[in-house]
């Protein structure tokens, strides 16, 4: 894909792999070639910080959710570690301003993936939609 996430996450992205809502629903940031651990993360959306665990997943690894304002749930995975060390539950965030995580390699990261990237996922009333598809509808400008 080659795109330049410039906001999301602060390096040129290699691969962004489809949403497969069966068994991964979201898409894989790829860092081109560059480690890419301990870049900000910043979130996509105008909102307020809906959920941070308070462990690290063994598929996820450290994440956070993020509640846009138009009531959509954004997960970012794989961070470098507790988020709140960055941000605090019900934190308004602004769109490609609030650093919210660190990327990393936390968890299973399913797909073979050896090295740090960003996991992200949009749900619209509890299901599934392809965070891409809504990015580009307005929630933030590749």
């Amino acid at each position: 894909m080659n795109q330049a996430f410039i906001h999301l996450v602060l390096s040129e992205l290699s691969e962004a792999r489809g949403s497969r809502t069966d068994i991964h629903p979201g898409v894989d940031f790829d860092s081109a070639g560059v480690d890419i651990t301990g870049y900000s993360v910043h979130s996509a959306t105008n909102g307020t910080v809906y959920q941070i665990p308070k462990e690290e997943s063994e598929s996820y690894g450290w994440w956070i959710e993020i509640k846009a304002d138009d009531g959509s749930i954004w997960k970012y995975a794989h961070l470098l570690d507790d988020p709140r060390k960055t941000v605090t539950p019900s934190q308004r965030v602004t769109a490609g301003k609030t650093v919210i995580g660190k990327a990393n390699h936390t968890g299973d990261c399913y797909g073979g993936h050896n090295g740090a990237h960003l996991h992200l996922e949009c749900r619209v009333d509890g299901l599934p939609v392809d965070p891409l598809e809504k990015l580009q509808n307005g929630c933030f400008l590749l």
